[in-house]
């Protein structure tokens, strides 16, 4: 029975192309192989949308297909050439595969590297068969770890990293936090992924870009209140605490928080920690219990 291609990606026949990649793109992560192994009705499923955006993301093949109906539509296509043209294309936006009768085809890639890129069958080495063709598969892009300090995560700057043996140096993005990854390539090598861990600080924590820190005054400056001096990731600051601050009480720094960019800006949130004097002389005893006996009054 032959498949109505626009059934296929539910789509109707007067779609435009970005609706067809994107209705292509939604059925391709769901049937995708890796979500679904060992099923075949999922891996055939995938192989059918995949034929249903060979034909109708090209313009050619779209008309002709218009032109005649499924019913009169021989599309040529062979999943086994799809995955052969895959990985030749490499990392161009299209690549062509097939021939013969039918012309080949014209497949898009842009837009949808991702749903390819993970394929557990594009493993270096190693071959899936589909039917009695198998096919190369694609290496994933090479992955690396490297520590960033945490002025540097948060201002942004150079590094310099080893990347199998051969130094680069790379631009660490103000802001980039913990888990996030680097994509750097250049014309000799293929695409690599640097996955960043940004390390701890003495003084600072941070939550998205606002900045955290402690500043500690005695029971005498929480109580009268004054400008203090702070020190911010962007250098000194000073910040007004008012009089009768509590201990726990936070204050805000506008804007002095990690700057991602003219309109991302962070804050900078100073914590107060009241400490009390662990040893005091017998006048300053004397002179807290005067003060003590005062606000009986």
């Amino acid at each position: 029975m032959s498949k109505d291609y626009y059934q296929v990606l539910g789509v109707n026949k007067d779609a435009s192309d970005a609706q067809i990649k994107s209705a292509y793109r939604a059925l391709a992560k769901k049937y995708h192989p890796d979500v679904n192994q060992n099923n075949a009705e999922a891996e055939k499923r995938f192989k059918e949308i995949t034929e249903s955006y060979a034909v109708l993301s090209d313009p050619k093949k779209r008309q002709q297909y218009d032109a005649v109906g499924p019913s009169g539509f021989q599309s040529g296509f062979d999943f086994s050439d799809f995955f052969r043209g895959y990985q030749s294309g490499g990392q161009s936006q299209s690549f062509h595969f097939g021939g013969g009768r039918g012309g080949g085809f014209q497949f898009d890639m842009s837009g949808l590297e991702d749903i390819f890129e993970g394929f557990s069958g594009f493993g270096a080495g190693q071959s899936r068969g589909y039917g009695q063709q198998s096919y190369s598969q694609r290496p994933a892009h090479p992955s690396y770890q490297m520590n960033v300090d945490f002025m540097t995560a948060a201002l942004g700057g150079n590094m310099d990293v080893d990347l199998g043996g051969k130094r680069k140096r790379i631009t660490i993005p103000a802001g980039i936090e913990s888990g996030k990854k680097i994509r750097i390539s250049d014309d000799k090598q293929a695409a690599v992924l640097i996955e960043v861990s940004v390390g701890a600080h003495p003084q600072f924590t941070r939550k998205a870009l606002d900045i955290y820190s402690q500043l500690s005054l005695t029971i005498v400056e929480a109580t009268l209140g004054g400008v203090f001096d702070v020190q911010t990731i962007h250098g000194h600051s000073q910040i007004k605490i008012p009089e009768g601050t509590s201990s726990g009480q936070s204050l805000r720094l506008s804007k002095k928080g990690i700057q991602k960019n003219s309109r991302e800006v962070g804050d900078h949130y100073v914590q107060i920690k009241i400490t009390s004097p662990k040893m005091l002389s017998e006048k300053s005893k004397n002179l807290l219990k005067k003060f003590q006996e005062s606000l009986k009054d």
